[in-house]
């Protein structure tokens, strides 16, 4: 066969094997479809759209390096590639690299400055980064283009992160914008349940919780499973003083029987009981929320939120070797947390284990030398063992650190008394006095 006969063939087998790619993709078996690409690739190294496709169908498998090996080679072929670049910023954004994900989006917008895609997911990395001003410039520059299809996701975008400067009127008004523009027919649409949602929780922080309560019923109304909107819904009755109608809605979404919603849903209905004074009852909810726990779910409740409120339940019922259980579970995986080691302190005070209890609030002041509270607790525990001396040093401290702490001032005056300095004791009661009275 002469060249260009073959020259054909190879380009009939490449048509044919980016068929079979796309039918292998498209059912799911990925290891397969990269077997095509790579006999694209034999026949043609520099077939940027074969680089790609593999790209695609390693990110399915989860083989990210190779995956962002294929869209380089790709970029090398074809510098503006747009698709190519998109793909391996949100790579390096799912891989928590954002400096490196925005570096990609930037490249697109230096040769495609309207390509909205990257302009709102740049927006959206700076927003986690915590870098709001820069996030909302990024929407409004897809704002400006005034296309409602990109603009409803901007607009979304920017009301999120506005709410999270707190800046509630301003975000309300992205959220309504958002709604007017919404098209459902459009493929970079925003669910509108999402928008409906994100401005019932607006409403919530602005007080205005019937209006939340009438967002969160639409979402609702589309979506009964949505479970965001039923946690959302019970916080907000919750606010209203309708404690019984929260856990109403907290128990619907534990009714789905889904572990990823369950956590939270369990943790709120937890809250409402323990403000009821139901302990036991809150108890069992914490513990099965504790049980889901899946740190790596995106829907997960922080488990140091559950441990200490299990801690207070258990404390209210005077169960404090359970409580101090519960203190130690939250040490063990996060030893520098400040108010554990108080409360845990407090605690061991009660069971009278005056020892321990020093320990924990030396701990606590390593942490953090200006804690006051810690060198408060410090010099009572030290009280009780009768270093009044010791104990003293440790209330001018806190004093120093505070100087206008009551039960700081309070406690002086008591280890003044011991010590039979009892002029100046009067002087810490006045000064105590004082500030009770202010």
């Amino acid at each position: 066969m002469g060249l260009f006969g073959r020259k054909k063939n190879d380009k009939q087998r490449t048509y044919d094997l980016d068929d079979k790619y796309e039918s292998l993709h498209s059912r799911g078996q990925y290891e397969e479809a990269i077997a095509c690409c790579d006999e694209v690739i034999t026949l043609d190294p520099e077939n940027n759209f074969a680089w790609l496709n593999k790209g695609n169908s390693s990110i399915k498998l989860g083989q990210y390096d190779e995956a962002i090996a294929c869209y380089d080679e790709v970029i090398r072929l074809d510098p503006e590639s747009h698709n190519a670049w998109h793909n391996k910023g949100k790579i390096l954004d799912s891989l928590e690299k954002y400096e490196e994900a925005i570096a990609c989006y930037d490249e697109i917008i230096r040769f495609w400055p309207e390509f909205y895609i990257a302009w709102t997911n740049k927006g959206k990395i700076l927003d986690s980064l915590g870098k709001y001003e820069e996030a909302i410039a990024c929407y409004d520059k897809v704002i400006q283009f005034e296309d409602p299809w990109h603009s409803e996701s901007a607009l979304f975008g920017k009301g999120t992160t506005l709410f999270r400067l707190e800046r509630y009127e301003e975000s309300l008004a992205c959220f309504d914008e958002a709604i007017r523009l919404h098209n459902p027919g459009t493929v970079t649409s925003i669910q509108l349940y999402s928008v409906l949602n994100s401005k019932g929780i607006v409403l919530d922080a602005l007080g205005k919780y019937e209006e939340a309560i009438a967002c969160y019923d639409e979402v609702i109304r589309f979506w009964p499973e949505f479970y965001i909107a039923w946690t959302s819904k019970g916080k907000t009755l919750v606010s209203l003083g309708k404690s019984e109608e929260a856990i109403a809605c907290y128990d619907k979404v534990i009714m789905f029987e889904d572990p990823l919603h369950s956590e939270s849903a369990l943790y709120e209905k937890g809250r409402v009981l323990h403000d009821q004074e139901k302990y036991e009852e809150a108890i069992v909810c914490y513990d099965e929320a504790i049980r889901l726990h899946n740190p790596v779910a995106f829907t997960t409740v922080d488990p140091y939120f559950t441990w200490m409120n299990k801690s207070h339940a258990l404390h209210s019922l005077g169960k404090y070797e359970e409580t101090i259980a519960c203190y130690d579970e939250i040490i063990q995986w996060n030893p520098e947390h400040l108010d554990v080691w108080v409360n845990k302190g407090k605690t061991l005070d009660l069971l009278k284990r005056y020892e321990e209890a020093l320990a924990c609030y030396d701990e606590a002041i390593r942490l953090d030398p200006e804690l006051s509270v810690a060198w408060n607790n410090k010099c009572s525990t030290l009280d009780e063992l009768e270093r009044y001396e010791e104990a003293l040093a440790c209330c001018d401290e806190a004093i120093r650190l505070d100087p206008e702490y009551f039960n700081a001032w309070n406690n002086k005056c008591y280890t003044l008394k011991k010590l039979g300095r009892h002029e100046e004791a009067e002087q810490s009661f006045a000064k105590a006095k004082e500030l009770d009275e202010s």
